[in-house]
């Protein structure tokens, strides 16, 4: 069943359907929530709030918009709230020569193109760039969301999702530069 289908049921009064979206979106939100917080009772907790929020807002959801790229703001918008409170806002350090070519590379095979090996070690080193770019990586190359949907979770251009993912990884080339004189 469609999300949206799902929020017709909710608002119509089947609060047990929420149960369903909560299923489609647990996994997913909490990968994302960990590649900012490494605490699994924080993750638990933020996501969690996600839930309650995104609830508590569902009249507001505008039909016409992708439900996706809104319970993802609401995931975004908790997790960066949590990272100003407890000011861990932070960056991301990888040796661009060895990991780059691969990560950054798409395989026609596998939309999430990152290996486990990759993928651990990239999540080893996401303190390294300003949370900007650390987000919009994450958006881009784990949880392998379009520009178009990361600039509606995000709320800014598309234009700027490519700007930033470009400065990300140019960001990235100075870390690693500096880090290896």
């Amino acid at each position: 069943m469609l999300e949206i289908d799902l929020v017709d049921k909710i608002l119509k009064g089947d609060k047990d359907a929420y149960g369903d979206i909560v299923k489609m979106y647990d996994d997913k939100l909490g990968r994302y929530i960990r590649r900012f917080i490494n605490n699994r009772e924080d993750v638990q907790d933020i996501l969690q709030n996600v839930f309650i929020k995104a609830y508590k807002n569902l009249a507001s959801f505008d039909k016409s918009q992708s439900f996706n790229s809104w319970i993802y703001r609401i995931a975004h918008n908790e997790s960066i709230n949590y990272l100003k409170k407890h000011k861990k806002i932070g960056i991301i350090i990888i040796d661009l020569d060895v990991i780059t070519p691969k990560l950054f590379a798409k395989e026609e095979s596998d939309t999430n193109s990152l290996t486990d090996e990759l993928r651990l070690e990239m999540e080893t080193h996401l303190d390294a760039l300003p949370a900007k770019y650390k987000e919009i990586l994450i958006l881009n190359y784990f949880e392998d969301l379009t520009y178009e949907e990361i600039a509606e979770i995000l709320k800014i251009p598309t234009s700027t999702v490519g700007t930033r993912i470009r400065r990300a990884k140019e960001r990235l080339k100075e870390i690693v530069t500096k880090s290896k004189l």
